[in-house]
């Protein structure tokens, strides 16, 4: 439904979906199917795009991959005829995309600390002339280890940088792996008691294991997901009483949970040496993002690991009455939600080189290699104007323009929901009819387990923290502003 909702339905400003499980009969039914997905049957097109860095490197068009087989089998029929049925399916899904990915990478220039303009050690005054390289023993032992790392890399463009600026863009395109797998399936058992009364009951169960591969070969990465895990269960059992030919009561009790998560495949390795990190072993492992202006991210994703685990225990009651010209509805709906929830990121840390600390200032004397404050011999004015290679020695000195870290931290919040409703489809003429509604929902304010909650008070410049009992005032607008009355509306049909 996606407009003209009746009261019964609430809590969603787009579209509500309903969903009907199916159910067993008198009779022995099977269905079996597979929809199959293949690259060797996707068209491309008469017109193949390429891609043209600034250093003149043409990256062809490869051909996405995309395989897709998913299939299913269901199976429905009796156990005790007239009153008792069951209904048993699954559903698998296998997939493989392998789009094409455009990097910018360090040339062999930049590597071997080769670069096109002339720069300076801004925590030694060291200055190194355009050109010449970069002793080893200048470059930071990190950063070291890193270039190590990309030289490890095959298949890189040997094509040389801008003449202006270093870089050589669009130098490595790869087809980046990205493989899901999902099993699901339900069991349901349906009971007609009597003529008036009827229960179900559906036990549903989905796993679902993705594996986003990291762009550039470990412990590069390239900030990509890693592994992707979801847990999908749920239970619901489900009453139908029958009041003559009118009246009609329909309760129903839901139990569901979600484990779903992303965790980087570089958990758990160590090998760079860089202090002062995370160990936990849910989240060490790895390089921290990395971020220099103008090439391409690496390291691990910043938003990763990252998880939220939501279970809500959900009981509604429906009673519907039919009365001459009126279909009447009524309704109560109970919602308790509990989750465990990990959103804080950089949990492994990110380090940023975009402050081109690392220019020349102009007018600086470089009599091959000297400081700045002590450089004699023959003035060479340079540019204080920063390129890619700028950046690049801000990485090889090791002097980052940001670095941030967040705690590792898992909330555990709770929230409870309770909504109303009343409506009414009055047929007033045979061509005009009203449907009528009036719903009320109330949403608490979320509280956490341990109560971790806090917000800062602007008017006191303190943090404010919950303690069993608290009652904020900022928590009581929070709950007029959660209630809400739906207006009552008619509708032409």
């Amino acid at each position: 439904m996606t407009n003209n909702e009746s009261a019964e339905y609430g809590r969603s400003s787009g579209a509500t979906i309903n969903v009907a499980s199916n159910s067993g009969t008198n009779e022995y039914h099977a269905t079996l199917y597979e929809f199959f997905r293949n690259t060797d049957l996707n068209a491309t097109g008469f017109f193949k795009p390429t891609n043209t860095g600034t250093s003149g490197i043409v990256v062809p068009f490869k051909k996405p991959t995309f395989n897709r087989n998913q299939y299913s089998v269901n199976f429905g029929g009796p156990i005790m005829k007239d009153r008792l049925f069951f209904f048993l399916d699954y559903e698998g899904f296998r997939q493989v995309l392998k789009p094409l990915s455009v990097l910018t990478l360090p040339t062999t220039n930049e590597l071997n600390g080769v670069l096109v303009s002339p720069v300076r050690n801004p925590l030694t005054s060291k200055v190194y002339a355009a050109g010449s390289a970069i002793p080893t023993a200048d470059i930071n032992p990190v950063s070291q280890q890193i270039i190590s790392a990309f030289r490890a890399i095959p298949g890189v463009s040997n094509t040389p940088g801008a003449a202006g600026t270093g870089l050589a863009q669009f130098n490595y395109a790869v087809q980046v792996s990205f493989t899901d797998n999902s099993d699901k399936g339900d069991l349901r058992f349906d009971y007609q008691q009597n003529p008036s009364d009827s229960w179900f009951l559906r036990v549903s169960d989905r796993k679902e294991n993705a594996l986003n591969a990291p762009a550039l070969p470990l412990p590069l990465d390239g900030q990509t997901n890693g592994k992707i895990r979801v847990l999908d269960q749920q239970v619901v059992l489900g009453y139908t009483r029958l009041f003559g030919a009118d009246k009609v009561l329909d309760a129903r009790v839901g139990l569901s949970r979600t484990k779903a998560g992303k965790f980087s495949t570089s958990i758990g390795s160590t090998p760079f040496n860089i202090p002062g990190l995370p160990t936990a072993a849910s989240v060490a492992g790895g390089l921290p993002t990395t971020t220099i202006t103008g090439f391409t991210g690496f390291g691990r994703q910043s938003t990763n690991p990252q998880f939220q685990n939501p279970a809500l225990l959900d009981p509604k009651v429906n009673f519907t009455w039919v009365k001459g010209k009126h279909s009447m509805k009524f309704g109560y709906e109970y919602e308790h939600v509990w989750m465990a929830v990990s959103d804080n990121n950089p949990l492994f840390g990110s380090f940023t080189y975009g402050g081109g600390y690392s220019a020349c200032p102009s007018g600086t004397i470089i009599p091959g290699v000297g400081a700045c404050s002590s450089a004699t011999g023959t003035p060479v004015n340079l540019t204080a104007s920063t390129v890619s290679d700028t950046y690049w020695a801000d990485f090889l000195f090791g002097t980052t323009s940001g670095y941030s870290a967040a705690n590792v931290f898992t909330a555990h919040l709770r929230q409870t929901l309770h909504s109303v409703y009343a409506q009414d489809d009055w047929k007033a003429l045979p061509n005009l009819t009203l449907n009528l509604g009036l719903r009320w929902e109330y949403g608490s304010p979320y509280s956490e387990q341990n109560n971790f909650v806090s917000n800062f008070d602007p008017i006191t410049q303190t943090m404010i923290t919950t303690t069993p009992g608290a009652r904020a005032r900022t928590s009581h607008r929070l709950q007029q502003a959660a209630a809400s009355t739906a207006i009552p509306s008619s509708t032409l049909t």
